[in-house]
């Protein structure tokens, strides 16, 4: 249950639009991606660096970057 919570909130933090962000108004940003290495890191026991890396090569793979 502590990793399904923890993953509800990393996809919070990806909306455009975060729970958070409603209250004040603000758009979420890039600022926030560490933070959300983090949460995600946590929830599957891994670090943040490795879903960073993890992410930037689905990122290149999918449009198509060397």
């Amino acid at each position: 249950m502590k990793r399904l919570t923890a993953l509800i909130a990393a996809l919070a933090l990806l909306c455009p639009l975060s729970v958070s962000a409603l209250a004040d108004g603000r758009r979420n940003d890039s600022r926030k991606l560490p933070r959300v290495a983090e949460v995600i890191a946590q929830a599957r026991r891994t670090t943040p660096e490795l879903v960073a890396r993890v992410c930037m090569e689905n990122g290149k793979r999918f449009f198509g970057i060397e």
